[in-house]
Order: structure tokens, then sequence, then C-alpha cells
């Protein structure tokens, strides 16, 4: 069985989103309406050792939480923007972005990590 190491850090964020073009039986998603979004993130690293320190991570990624333009989106989609702009910086690790609104509703997108 095959063993991996990663490193996980787990914001949650505040937002307000839309679908614009949601079903008739869904248009209470078309205005804006805001969610607790919890954003996890996982990255594979090869030792225990900090290879990538999480406090570093977490950072960047309350960066990209805070522009603006990326919650306009369903889930899956904000998963796969922050994995986008994560990328270039990891792009020798494995990443795992999950976006989640209240109640277990997950959009997902990356790399298989475990």
């Amino acid at each position: 069985m095959e063993e991996s190491s990663w490193i996980e850090v787990e914001l949650y964020y505040l937002a307000e989103h839309q679908w614009k073009d949601a079903p008739d039986n869904r248009q209470y998603l078309r205005p804006l309406h805001p969610h607790l979004f919890k954003v996890t993130i996982r990255v594979s690293v090869k030792h225990g050792e900090r290879q990538i320190e999480f406090h570093d991570l977490r950072g960047e990624v309350w960066a990209l939480l805070n522009t603006s333009e990326i919650w306009n989106n369903s889930c899956e989609n904000i998963a796969k923007i922050i994995f986008n702009m994560l990328q270039p910086a990891y792009e020798k690790h494995k990443i795992s972005v999950v976006v989640e609104e209240e109640g277990g509703l997950k959009g997902k997108y990356g790399h298989k990590v475990i």
C-alpha cells in the first residue's frame, strides 16, 4: 500500500455568491446570498520537517480568498481557481482544494493527494 505525507490548511471565509443562471427550481440561488465557506487545501510533501511552511500556505490562501472575483462561481470552480493560483508556486507537489458550503456541500478540484 502506498503511503504519502501532506500538509493541510483549513480556513473559514464568509462571502456572498450567486448562480445567475440557476434553473427555476433553484431560483433562490440567483441573487447574492451569503455562505460561511470552509476551504481546505492539501499539499503533498516528501518529509515531515516543514518542507512547506503551513503558516505561509495559510497566508497565501487567505490572500486568494480576499479576491472578490472568485466568489461568483460554483464551489467546484472556486476550488479550481484556487488550485490554478497555487499551482505555479507548488508545481512539484500534488495539490487538492475543497470548497464547502454549510451542510457538507462540497466542490473539489486538484490532484489525488491521499
